[in-house]
């Protein structure tokens, strides 16, 4: 597992994912995204899942 950490191909994955996330505003884990609305933080989670339905 530690040698993916060195291969280029998935630390370029990272960067773009994060890049991409940063991007929607996220800055910080768990952040779940609905309908271009950011729910961050565990005590979140209900709200997210709420507003799904």
């Amino acid at each position: 597992m530690e040698q993916a950490t060195q291969d280029p191909e998935i630390k370029l994955a990272l960067r773009e994912a994060t890049d991409a996330a940063h991007g929607l505003g996220v800055f910080g884990v768990p952040t779940v995204a609905v309908g271009g609305e950011l729910f961050w933080g565990d005590d979140r989670l209900d709200d997210a899942a709420t507003r799904l339905e």
